[in-house]
């Protein structure tokens, strides 16, 4: 617990010091703040009405004191449903990166630190899932299966995003692994469990921070991308499918660029925000970037 409160502490100073991780997290709070107070300002705006309920408006209706961002084709306020969608896109990629994140975790401490055939079956199994044209076959699953839920869809993302974070945390944990307090924890007569939660994992957090950021990132980058052909839940509103539904409603040629521009600025703010975060704490804890050895 001292070991988590210490580099809790070092990522704070590092956030005071280091301009990317700041202005990184700035940006993903705010979107995540936009994201929370979707539900109370459309209660302020428009009471118990729907403001996503078909027909709750006239349909193209140019921006306004009332429409920030217009209405859509079907009569919805697209302010309110960008919202929806920024909160949808923000929840898959959590959970996503949490499964991910949990997974991966797993599978890579018990493969790094125990080596041996735990570590060439796990090995094997997380560099199969690599070499799969992974995007392909997600297509493919969430065209014939019923995702109708946001948590199926999750899962379904999470199968193919928790190798990325295996490998990163693998290598981390083979080079804790070596240094010298760990063989001091075994001379100790400390169990595997013990050194695993107490000693590894602890120097483990800034690269599953950085581990969960990826798999958030490509989730939502996957998920875009399938939403963007039409793919997926029709009921889970994200910023892709906003995105898929402006291109078929032919907003660019119509020249209103109110209902297509702003999610896609949420979305290139969302992966900037990310990059900036990992490309900070690259810098902050990887070694080979920082030319020294050890943590």
């Amino acid at each position: 617990m001292l070991k988590i409160i210490k580099i809790g502490a070092t990522i704070k100073k590092y956030l005071r010091y280091n301009y990317k991780l700041k202005i990184g997290f700035a940006l993903i709070v705010t979107l995540v703040f936009l994201a929370l107070i979707e539900t109370p300002i459309n209660y302020v705006r428009f009471g118990e009405s729907d403001p996503l309920r078909t027909g709750a408006f006239g349909r193209y209706l140019p921006p306004s004191i009332e429409h920030p961002l217009g209405t859509d084709l079907v009569g919805r306020d697209m302010l309110s449903m960008i919202l929806e969608g920024l909160k949808n896109s923000l929840l898959l990629g959590v959970e996503v990166g949490t499964i991910s994140m949990i997974i991966g975790t797993v599978v890579a401490i018990i493969s790094g630190y125990k080596g041996g055939l735990y570590d060439t079956i796990l090995r094997t199994l997380t560099d199969s899932i690599l070499v799969l044209p992974s995007w392909l076959i997600f297509v493919i699953l969430t065209l014939y299966m019923r995702l109708e839920s946001i948590h199926s869809f999750s899962l379904i993302l999470a199968i193919f995003n928790w190798p990325w974070v295996a490998r990163t945390i693998r290598a981390q944990t083979l080079a804790i692994k070596k240094l010298p307090y760990i063989d001091l924890a075994k001379m100790s007569g400390l169990r595997d469990i013990e050194i695993i939660f107490g000693e590894i994992l602890p120097n483990l957090l800034p690269y599953l921070i950085v581990g969960f950021a990826n798999a958030l990132m490509g989730a939502i980058l996957a998920e875009s991308g399938v939403r963007m052909i039409g793919l997926g839940p029709s009921t889970l509103i994200t910023l892709g499918l906003i995105i898929y539904w402006s291109m078929n409603w032919g907003v660019l040629s119509l020249k209103m660029y109110h209902i297509i521009v702003p999610p896609i600025l949420l979305l290139v703010t969302i992966f900037a925000s990310l990059n900036l975060l990992n490309i900070g704490l690259e810098e902050q804890f990887n070694p080979r970037i920082k030319k020294i050895t050890g943590l």
